[in-house]
């Protein structure tokens, strides 16, 4: 998954980039839309430090096709309104994102070992300080409401209770809050806790590294390659689906595609920083 921030930023060019008609739903529940595009990530930070039934719908749901989470969540917005359509919108620019990104990321794993979560952290940094941001004290997550009638619309798209998603909305923005440490109390602190809790390898790279990961240098390139290209995909994706709320056509067949990387994602090249700039996708 590309990260928070990068899922965000996405999310605002493609808002930018939708018909009139679509962007006009989006802006009667922009919080929701905004809550989507966080996808089933969401549901990662229910009680994080340990496996449960509501953490693993969110890791199960990137190795299933899209088209198990799409085709119910259609008949959600049938029967609902703006808010539901805002977030399934949401949902499929997350959807998009990590479609577009995924194959590309584990090779680049596999060849540098690299973490996951450093190279998304890293595009992240890139992300913000393209926008003047400081990267280690930006709030990555000021766009997401945690509220109960949030919770409402979004807990049938995972068939969890209301308290459930509230839960997993309110701990989306403590844990981003804990993970922002600009100074080295609090990253030694939070360190400790994941190395005591068992999660270090896993989720350290979640925290912006306090110097950019020069192995990442040409990742941030090719990412933002993939981000670029993915977002009239995801405006397709969006006109696509609600053609099919509608009953006026069919489900687009990338929604057969998984949130996670594609068959044959071993020969994507993963080139140097200097080769990487003159690759186009």
């Amino acid at each position: 998954m590309p990260s928070t921030y990068a899922h965000y930023r996405f999310g605002k060019e493609v808002f930018a980039a939708l018909p009139e008609g679509t962007a006009e739903i989006v802006r009667e529940a922009r919080g929701l839309y905004d809550i989507g595009l966080h996808g089933p990530d969401l549901l990662f930070y229910y009680k994080p430090l340990g496996s449960n039934a509501v953490n693993r719908i969110g890791f199960g749901m990137h190795a299933e096709p899209a088209e198990k989470f799409f085709v119910p969540a259609a008949q959600i917005v049938r029967n609902g309104g703006a808010a539901q359509a805002a977030y399934a919108y949401g949902f499929i620019c997350h959807f998009a994102l990590d479609s577009a990104c995924h194959s590309y990321i584990e090779n680049k794993i596999r060849l540098s070992h690299v973490t996951h979560t450093e190279i998304e952290s890293e595009f992240d940094r890139s992300l913000l300080l393209e926008e003047g941001k400081d990267p280690l004290s930006a709030s990555l997550t000021a766009h997401i409401a945690a509220s109960e009638e949030n919770a409402r619309v979004i807990a049938p798209f995972f068939g969890v209770s209301e308290k459930q998603a509230y839960k997993a909305l309110r701990s989306i923005l403590f844990y981003n809050s804990l993970l922002r440490a600009p100074r080295q109390p609090k990253r030694g602190l939070v360190n400790l806790v994941l190395k005591l809790s068992g999660n270090y390898k896993e989720m350290h790279g979640m925290m912006i590294a306090k110097r950019p990961i020069a192995a990442c240098e040409d990742s941030n390139l090719r990412l933002k390659k993939l981000f670029e290209k993915a977002v009239p995909e995801a405006v397709s994706l969006i006109e696509n689906f609600s053609g099919y709320v509608r009953g006026d056509s069919r489900l687009s067949p990338a929604f057969e595609n998984t949130f996670s990387h594609r068959h044959g994602w071993r020969s994507i090249p993963v080139l140097p920083p200097e080769e990487e700039k003159k690759y186009e996708v």
